[in-house]
């Protein structure tokens, strides 16, 4: 009899059939037997505090028919690189298991008495999560200085300034690491005495915190001690453009924008343009003073190109309004000045009081009017 691995044999199952006498091939008996897959065990190694992925744990699997019954063992596992074991499908049979941690990771001990045991029911899955506790640590866990979220990406030196004796090596980088997804990154198998934990790239969009942590490791073997460092938002730039009357927002308005020393900002020597909404938006910038000029106004506005200066302080987005008139216009009415009848194909010049020509060539339409729109106040 065949058997499939992947499933559990239960051939050993009896069905009773009952047939009639003289019955034929169209009353037949349909007999079904039905088999569930053999249950499947994962094992998930992680760090207690950081919950980082940890290679390298060994354990033993054992098994037993009754929870009190004889005991055999399955095999011995170690985790991969992800931490993680994975019992290969077909392997395990319904019943009572236990894994027994042997060894922990380096740098790492193991929690509790390292015994797990639990039930598998044929045709389930189970994935069981273990912990360790690092020992000989630093534990640096990096945090969003306003909503304490945890934050990944920052990095950290670690350096030593005393091993314990008074000739110890001042001020030597031993570690360089990155905080994960939980924001924590953890450095195991430290000798006692003094370090120094510096950050030295924030995570993006943040500012780096620049004032360094000192701590001592005591001569237990089991001592973790534990910082946290608060990042703070870089500032952010927002300006939005309207109308002056209506206070519509105006897309398409060009703005440039410079620090204090002139520079431009962004890729596109400092140019940036109102999107539908009539917003721009500029995030991570450092503190300090910015200058935002308007260079071109929306058609059928006028320019504003006074300079704005904005104050930026660190964490705190500020928000710039600008208002745009739109331009003025002119209307000319040629009429008869007995009839007031409207005349056609009258022709005008147009100057600013200055002087300054408009246009040579103005001439009334089929209704006597001239229109000149989108000129400068004045």
């Amino acid at each position: 009899m065949f058997i499939n691995k992947l499933y559990v044999n239960i051939y050993l199952q009896i069905k009773f059939v009952f047939l009639e006498p003289n019955q034929t091939g169209d009353n037949q008996v349909q007999i079904i037997f039905e088999n569930l897959k053999k249950p499947n065990l994962s094992i998930n190694k992680i760090g207690r505090i950081g919950k980082e992925l940890l290679q390298g744990a060994k354990f033993s699997l054992f098994y037993a028919t009754t929870q009190n019954g004889a005991v055999e063992k399955v095999n011995d596992y170690v985790t991969d690189e992800n931490g993680k074991i994975e019992i290969e499908a077909g392997t395990l049979k319904e019943g009572w298991y236990k894994i027994q941690e042997i060894e922990a990771p380096q740098g790492y001990e193991i929690q509790g008495t390292g015994t797990y045991e639990f039930y598998l029911k044929a045709g389930e899955s189970k994935e069981i999560t273990v912990e360790n506790t690092p020992k000989n640590a630093i534990v640096i866990k990096k945090v969003d200085a306003d909503t304490g979220e945890a934050l990944a990406g920052a990095h950290f030196s670690i350096s030593i300034i005393s091993d314990g004796n008074s000739s110890g090596t001042h001020g030597t980088t031993i570690a360089n690491v990155i905080t994960n997804h939980n924001g924590v990154a953890v450095i195991t198998g430290l000798k006692a005495g003094g370090y120094i934990i510096e950050e030295t790239k924030a995570p993006t969009g943040y500012v780096m915190t620049e004032k360094a942590q000192t701590i001592w490791l005591n001569k237990d073997k089991t001592s973790s001690v534990t910082v946290t460092f608060e990042n703070r938002k870089n500032a952010g730039l927002r300006i939005k453009k309207m109308d002056s009357i209506t206070k519509d927002p105006l897309s398409d308005a060009i703005f440039k924008v410079t620090d204090s020393k002139g520079q431009v900002v962004g890729t596109r020597n400092g140019l940036f343009r109102t999107d539908e909404k009539g917003f721009i938006h500029i995030p991570n910038l450092k503190t300090g003073t910015y200058k935002v000029q308007e260079i071109q106004a929306r058609s059928g506005y006028a320019l504003d190109n006074t300079v704005k200066l904005v104050h930026l302080k660190q964490g705190e987005p500020q928000k710039v309004e600008i208002f745009n008139s739109k331009k003025a216009g002119i209307q000319i009415l040629k009429r008869d000045s007995k009839t007031s009848k409207p005349l056609q194909g009258a022709k005008f010049e147009v100057r600013k009081v200055n002087g300054e020509l408009i246009g040579a060539n103005y001439i009334t339409d089929n209704n006597s009017i001239i229109s000149i729109n989108g000129l400068e106040q004045g």
